[in-house]
């Protein structure tokens, strides 16, 4: 029984449940659940940031922020995917430049061939974020997948321990996981094979 409403369900085009807390998505589950509502509100929008500041250790969370820049309106317009749910958040006026990369193409339904959050969190890991977590209690506090002009989309981790000093932010090349920037001053951070 199960396996034929499982069956039904991929069919159908629904998910089953993952292994995330209740609530919490990936971020580009947060943006597959966004598309279609995008698009209607955006035809031609591209989104060209998504992130949080609340990340589980798994690469999930309950709610990503989504920026959708609208060259109709000349702005980008700002999301929040929560629990599955869209709801507006704001917008501003800045206009993005024409090579800014692009995580999706709302009128395409295209995203971008990266990493999705859970992957980059493990790519973060490997890159030394876990051996930080171990040896000074800190932890993913935030990531952002986004692009400068001239640039590859790129995740962006922030660790953390609040109120210690210990943080290091790891920029990752998004589509191959490999660390291509390390911002910290930190002593205990180490990058594997250094």
């Amino acid at each position: 029984m199960g396996f034929l409403l499982a069956l039904v369900l991929s069919l159908l085009g629904c998910g089953m449940p993952t292994t995330s807390p209740p609530g919490n998505n990936t971020a580009l589950q947060a943006v597959r659940m966004a598309l279609q509502t995008l698009h209607d509100r955006h035809p031609a929008g591209e989104v060209v940031l998504v992130g949080s500041d609340n990340v589980a250790a798994n690469g999930t969370a309950e709610r990503w922020i989504i920026h959708v820049w609208d060259p109709a309106q000349n702005a980008t317009f700002h999301y929040q995917v929560a629990s599955g749910r869209l709801s507006d958040v704001g917008s501003s006026g800045l206009a993005k430049p024409p090579t800014r990369p692009v995580v999706a193409h709302v009128d395409q339904a295209a995203i971008a061939p990266v990493l999705d959050s859970d992957a980059a969190t493990d790519a973060g890991g490997a890159a030394g974020g876990t051996a930080f977590e171990q040896q000074t209690g800190a932890s993913v506090l935030s990531m952002t997948l986004s692009g400068s002009v001239g640039e590859d989309l790129r995740w962006s981790i922030f660790y953390s321990k609040p109120y210690t000093g210990h943080q290091a932010t790891l920029e990752l090349d998004a589509k191959s996981g490999d660390l291509v920037a390390l911002d910290t001053e930190d002593p205990a951070f180490h990058q594997p094979g250094r």
